[in-house]
This record gives C-alpha cells, structure tokens and sequence, in this order.
C-alpha cells in the first residue's frame, strides 16, 4: 500500500455486549451462522473480526480471554517523540503488516488465551501488529493510522473550551466500551504531536519543482552523472525489470514493496547499477527504489524508464488524431509519475494508481515504445507516404512511421521540459 503495509483483509471491533443486538451488527449473526453452522448465543464482552471473504471469528471473554482483550501502545523507537503513551482500545481495528522500510509509530497488543489465540491463528500467529506506520516522502513523514481513531463521543459545547485537551487527557477514565478514554489520552496528543511536527518541518518538505537541476547528460555516446557539480562517467551495469511476474500474465505485477526491495538489494548484490522499467510499474516498485537509494547514499541504482503504450492502444491509434492524444496522455501519466506527481486510471491490462515517490533524481532517461512491427509501419506507410515530422527537439525526414515516432519523442521532450524545467534524456525503441 501507498502507506507501507500489507492488508490482512480483516478488520474487528470490541463489542461491550454480544447479547445485545443493538451494538452487533446484523450481517455478523448471519455469517456466524452460516459459518459454524448454529444460532447466536454470544453474550457479555467481546471481539468481533471478519474478513473481505466474509469470514468471522468471534472472541469471548471468560473463553478466549480475560481482562480487557486489546491494547494499544507507542513502540519503544517512537515513546521519546510521543510519550509513553498506552490505552486499551474498543473500536474498529484493522489487522495489517508491516512492509520493508515501514516505521511503526504504535502497536496493538492482543491479550487472549490458549483458547483464544488458536482461534485467531487462522487470521496470525502474531498477537502485536501495527497500529500507526509511518513512510517519508518528500522529507516529510506520511502516518496511516489502521483504525477509526478519530470517534469522540460528547458534547461539542464542552470540548471547546480553553485548554480542555488537557482537562479530558488527566481526567478521562478507562470504562470498557468508552472510547473517549483513548482520544483524549492517546490519539489527540499524537495528532497534536504529528501537526506540530508538520507545521516545522513545512520549509525542508522538497517537491518537484520547475527549474530543477539536470543531472544526467550523454556525452561522447556515454551517460554522465553530475556529483559534487562535477560530471562523472557512468559505466552502466544494467537490468530489465518488466510488469510481468514468471508465471503471470501482462501486468500482473505484485504490490509488494518486499519483493521490489528484495529485488533491489540482490540487484546491487550482483554488481548492478541500473533497472530498465519496460513499463510504468506498480507504484511499490518507485517507492521500493526511493528508499533504497535514500538507505544507501553512494550506491545509487539508477532508472531507465520506458514509456509503453498500454495494451488497449491498437495500431490504428498511431496516426489518428484521438490516437495520438491517447498516446501523449500516456506519456505525460509516465513522466508526471517518475516525478511523484500522478494519478494514473487504469488503461487497458495496467492498473494504474497513485504515485507520489519522486525518484527523477535517480532517472537517466525515458524509452519511448512504437510498434514498428511490419504491418504497421506499412499501413502507416501507405496511409500517408508522404508525412514527415519538423518538431522543437526531433524531425524527421524518412516515412511516416518515422515521423509518428519522432512526434512522440519530441513531445515527450516538450512535456518533461515545460513541466520540470530542464531535458531528459530519451531515446526510441520499436517492438
């Protein structure tokens, strides 16, 4: 996820009482039943968790547990930022995973039995997982909190007056059920830390800007990298990386960062120092190469980013007018997200989705795709035999395959110029 975990895909609540029909909600009877086979008798305090699938486990107390069942609490790494901040929790959790890279601000802790984690052990085996994570981009840390921690219950009118965060804070009560006890103690000093946090650190938050710096360049048919304003060679030691998983079909790829971070680090393993994309990938993979060469300054593994139409654009698209504005929306969707900057629909077999990792300081240039398999380029050909292309950065002056293709490097120039304030490198590639 954009957040640095994994879903599990099951989510819980503390149920003050399971007998009483009006804090149950009327789908879990029903799936209990459907799923053991026999009616709801469940009474007395309790955890309700189900899945996507429409699973249901169905802790109780006095069965699975003793005392309160849930906790939550600010790991050891954060307590100097936070406090040493620990309540016990009764509304909607949900149950993730840590991803490579992620920091864990706080951590639920399950309190169950024998009895108790047997049951739970078909959703984990582990009894403490995330509760807030924590990821940086753009020098600024980004929180998912895996609950609905923002509820209080109470008076609008009382809550407002002078310093009444801190009345509620020392004068709130833990009563089981009483959700209030833990915005007050936990969840409102953590917001006020994170926004206080956020409003000094708004100067160093860095984006892509226009007018940036280049720091690449081709000279004597050879990648230069600019370090310490001076150019240095690159001697490329490169691998492609395709959106294709073994075993999979186009596009299949994992939303792992693990696997991409995996990747990366075998990659360096192996003496190499470049990835050619040969398509716009999940964003996992971007954000798995911003922390990588952020976690390891001086071993930087640079990206050679292709820019492939996606599978819906038929070769008749080449040459048209809507064709051909289908294919600068692709182009500018994969430069907008090399920079941290898009949201990108699904089209065709590729998902699309949200990126906001910049890593063009790593990039050394884009590829663009063309189909020059021979029916098209004859088809293109004999349409129009006579087009050529004049542009601001490509012409051309052979046929009209040539010409098309020239058109969308020169915009593709055009684009990443306009929008970030300096060229790219990029070069072309058919089929």
């Amino acid at each position: 996820s954009t957040f640095g975990f994994a879903y599990s895909e099951w989510v819980g609540k503390y149920i003050t009482d399971m007998k009483d029909m009006s804090q149950v909600p009327s789908w879990a009877t029903s799936l209990y039943e459907r799923e053991y086979g026999y009616k709801w008798n469940m009474k007395g305090p309790g955890l309700l968790i189900t899945s996507k699938k429409r699973e249901i486990v169905v802790l109780q107390q006095g069965v699975d547990f003793s005392g309160e069942p849930l906790s939550i609490e600010i790991t050891p790494k954060y307590q100097k930022k936070f406090g040493k901040l620990k309540v016990n929790y009764y509304n909607w959790f949900e149950i993730v995973s840590g991803n490579y890279g992620t920091n864990i601000v706080a951590q639920y802790r399950l309190n169950l039995n024998k009895t108790g984690q047997k049951k739970f052990d078909r959703i984990s085996t582990q009894m403490v997982f995330p509760a807030i994570t924590e990821v940086t981009f753009f020098n600024a840390p980004a929180y998912y909190f895996a609950g609905d921690f923002n509820d209080c219950v109470g008076e609008n009118k009382y809550t407002k007056f002078l310093f009444s965060s801190m009345f509620y804070r020392f004068f709130s009560i833990d009563r089981e059920g009483d959700i209030t006890n833990f915005y007050w103690k936990f969840y409102r000093p953590v917001m006020g830390t994170i926004l206080n946090d956020a409003y000094h650190n708004r100067a160093n938050v860095m984006r892509s800007a226009k007018n940036a710096k280049a720091t690449v360049k081709i000279q004597d048919n050879q990648f230069q990298i600019l370090k310490d304003d001076k150019w240095h060679p690159l001697d490329i030691k490169g691998f492609n990386l395709s959106a294709v998983m073994p075993g999979s079909q186009a596009y299949d790829y994992t939303r792992d960062i693990t696997t991409y971070s995996e990747f990366l680090s075998e990659l360096k393993g192996m003496g190499g120092n470049c990835i050619r994309a040969d398509d716009l990938l999940a964003p996992e993979f971007y954000r798995a190469l911003y922390q990588y060469n952020r976690a390891n300054p001086g071993k930087t593994i640079y990206l050679m980013q292709t820019i492939s139409p996606a599978d819906n654009i038929v070769s008749e698209s080449y040459g048209n007018r809507l064709g051909m504005e289908q294919l600068k929306k692709n182009i500018e969707h994969v430069e907008e997200a090399i920079h941290g900057n898009a949201t990108v629909p699904k089209e065709g077999s590729r998902n699309g989705g949200v990126y906001i990792d910049d890593v063009s300081p790593y990039l050394l240039g884009y590829i663009v795709k063309f189909d020059n398999s021979a029916g098209v380029v004859q088809a293109l050909n004999g349409k129009n035999p006579k087009y050529t292309y004049d542009g601001a950065y490509v012409s051309s002056s052979g046929n009209c395959a040539e010409g098309i293709m020239a058109a969308l490097c020169d915009y593709a120039f055009s684009y990443h110029e306009r929008e970030y304030g300096y060229m790219a490198p990029i070069g072309a590639v058919g089929n």
